[in-house]
């Protein structure tokens, strides 16, 4: 896990991290099948980079999917400070 986001689900096949002002999804494996989106559903615009998968932004709260595993991240504000750029500044 990740001092930047909380993390619920069925079992830990993802991390959640804040880098470069974007929440950025590292996957134990690469694959091109994880469905990213919020609580509903909705997808976010992402960029696949192997087994990284970089938002567009900080996102707050983030569903992944693989196959019929599914993970929640959470972002924990109260463990960093980010800039109006969301550039970690702690």
């Amino acid at each position: 896990m990740s001092n930047d986001y909380k993390s619920a689900g069925h079992g830990t096949f993802a991390t959640a991290y804040v880098y470069a002002g974007r929440t950025t999804i590292e996957l134990q494996t690469a694959s091109t099948l994880v469905q990213i989106g919020d609580r509903f559903g909705q997808a976010y615009p992402s960029t696949i980079e192997g087994r990284y998968i970089r938002l567009h932004g900080i996102i707050p709260e983030v569903r992944v999917q693989a196959g019929d595993l599914i993970q929640m991240f959470t972002l924990d504000p109260a463990t960093r400070t980010y800039s109006a750029l969301g550039g970690a500044l702690n």
